[in-house]
């Protein structure tokens, strides 16, 4: 008989909400279905907003070590019996103590590593507009030299000095497993975790899947005419722009050779911190062709997702294996992405879609032109495709069984 386990998910949210918060969901919902009793630990960065200056002042070092955080998680430990606490993000405000605690009160201490914050400061690799691995290569004290985080030395700084703190005490030495997205995020944080300790699986999804092909098999229809979907944080590193001027390019090129446009609509779903700038190049180049429709829940989403030709990722930087992407598979529709290490992957060009050349626009838009170009036969293929490359590595049963795995290793 299957172990059920008292688990605490550990979780600091951002101010932009995104993949990690719906992993986390995602995570809490199917211990449950399976019978795990799920605890949470959760802190929100919306919490600096109201915060006394003086605490703000305070925040470079209870970043290193939250005292609040340790005691809480202990006593919540204690309180509910946990047996296993599985961190999800702890920057800025719940710190590497959940560490501690988990320790202290000696129970197993799983971190899913979710980006590259263990080795860079910003977590992306990424930096004026291109791949960067100085810190990886070179040390950590690159991206203060760089001000990397959120452009600011100080803040990167703060963001270094803690990494280099933990490394000295040996804290990243204390997770009993990481659970790494792809084989490419394995690799990238070798250099700092013990790699007998890390582990890979993917996210999944599954019955908001389900939903979304049986919405799909039963002919609805949300939003009148074909259209790509693009959903994700309106933000550069996310490839929007470069999205843009694909799409940009497309309408100019219509326009010569029809004399007017003839090509689908655009969608870009979220929000994010280059949205206003985002609708000020739709409104400069005249885009009527693209839409904005801001924050969407995850039904409206998926429902969008299910009815879209298909779903764009032109992200610049390695991601991990985005929540957008699975989500398009497991809905039967195909994906054009950027050919970053871990979205290639799992997708492979011209099988569940297109994979263009990362950050370059006129790449995209043969990709698009050519993905326009397929006949029906040859889209029904694509889906097919997507739907089997969900089912080989997303489904519950196979992420489900690797968690398991991982959760009842004696480490």
């Amino acid at each position: 008989m299957e172990k059920k386990y008292r688990v605490l998910l550990v979780h600091n949210e951002y101010q932009y909400a995104g993949g990690e918060d719906t992993v986390v969901k995602q995570d809490a919902e199917l211990l449950k279905k399976h019978g795990h009793s799920v605890f949470f630990y959760v802190r929100s960065n919306d919490e600096l907003r109201t915060a006394p200056v003086w605490k703000k002042l305070f925040l470079p070092f209870t970043t290193v070590f939250s005292f609040r955080s340790y005691r809480e998680i202990r006593e919540l430990i204690r309180r509910e019996r946990i047996e296993i606490v599985h961190v999800h993000n702890t920057l800025p405000l719940i710190s590497y103590a959940c560490y501690f605690a988990a320790k202290k009160e000696k129970v197993k201490l799983i971190q899913t590593v979710h980006n590259f914050r263990l080795v860079c400061p910003n977590a992306l690799f990424y930096r004026n507009g291109h791949i960067c691995e100085d810190c990886l290569q070179k040390g950590i004290w690159q991206g203060v030299r760089h001000g990397c985080y959120r452009g600011s030395k100080a803040q990167t700084a703060a963001v270094a000095v803690t990494l280099k703190v933990h490394r000295i005490l040996g804290t990243f030495r204390k997770p009993d497993a990481y659970i790494a997205l792809t084989e490419f995020n394995k690799e990238k944080i070798v250099s700092v975790a013990p790699k007998e300790k890390i582990y890979v699986k993917p996210n999944y999804l599954e019955l908001r899947g389900e939903k979304a092909a049986a919405g799909r098999k039963e002919g609805k229809r949300e939003t009148a005419g074909p259209y790509f979907l693009y959903a994700a944080r309106l933000e550069k590193v996310k490839g929007i722009f470069v999205l843009l001027e694909a799409f940009q390019k497309w309408e100019e090129e219509s326009r010569q050779e029809n004399g007017q446009i003839k090509l689908p609509q655009l969608l870009l779903l979220g929000t994010g911190p280059d949205e206003e700038q985002v609708k000020e190049y739709i409104e400069k180049n005249h885009m009527e062709h693209v839409r904005c429709l801001g924050f969407t829940d995850h039904v409206r989403t998926l429902e969008l997702i299910r009815d879209a030709q298909a779903v764009l990722y032109p992200s610049l930087w390695y991601e991990g294996f985005p929540m957008t992407v699975v989500e398009s598979l497991a809905c039967a529709v195909p994906v054009i992405a950027s050919d970053t290490p871990n979205l290639s992957e799992k997708l492979a060009d011209g099988e569940s879609g297109f994979l263009f050349q990362t950050g370059n626009a006129n790449d995209l838009y043969k990709k698009l032109r050519s993905f326009s170009a397929l006949s029906k036969e040859e889209k029904e293929k694509m889906k097919r495709q997507a739907e089997t490359t969900y089912e080989k590595f997303f489904t519950e049963k196979v992420v489900y069984g690797k968690m398991m795995e991982i959760y009842g290793k004696e480490l």
